[in-house]
């Protein structure tokens, strides 16, 4: 049997936290949605409230699934472009992470009691945070695939 090694650089030892806090983060906001289970009355196995879609309880499923509907992405990402790029890879899952955080909760808030989905986007940080980041994981991974096939 033969086998090959891989030598990853000191630095990507950030990358492996990066996703470990992703994961965090993850099971933070499916912790929250538990939570608003019980404040809103909605038993397992339903999903969303279909009988009152502004039921504030469906802005935390939303915002907790909507992260994981692209988790896996990211992840991807960032352990993949994180093997050439791992400070930037690092740092753009991170905020990637956070910036979830912040769209879940947005997500979740109210407005006369009702939800407001448009509030995902309350924080000015959001879309800061999750967006640019999404690209430079997109771009450090694709850099990183360039240079294995020698185009750059």
């Amino acid at each position: 049997m033969s086998g090959f090694a891989v030598v990853l650089p000191k630095e990507y030892g950030w990358v492996v936290l990066a996703g470990g806090f992703s994961i965090m983060v993850a099971q933070y906001l499916g912790g929250r949605v538990g939570g608003a289970r019980k404040k809103y009355g909605v038993k397992l196995p339903i999903m969303y409230d279909n009988q009152n879609p502004l039921n504030p309880f469906n802005g935390y499923q939303r915002g907790h699934q909507n992260m994981l509907e692209s988790h896996y992405q990211v992840m991807a990402l960032l352990f993949l472009g994180g093997l050439r790029y791992p400070l930037i890879s690092a740092v753009a899952g991170a905020a990637w992470a956070v910036g979830r955080i912040f769209y879940a909760h947005g997500y979740s808030q109210e407005e006369n009691g009702k939800l407001n989905p448009e509030f995902r986007y309350r924080s000015i940080l959001t879309p800061i945070l999750m967006y640019p980041s999404l690209l430079a994981l997109l771009g450090s991974t694709f850099a990183f695939g360039a240079q294995l096939l020698g185009w750059i």
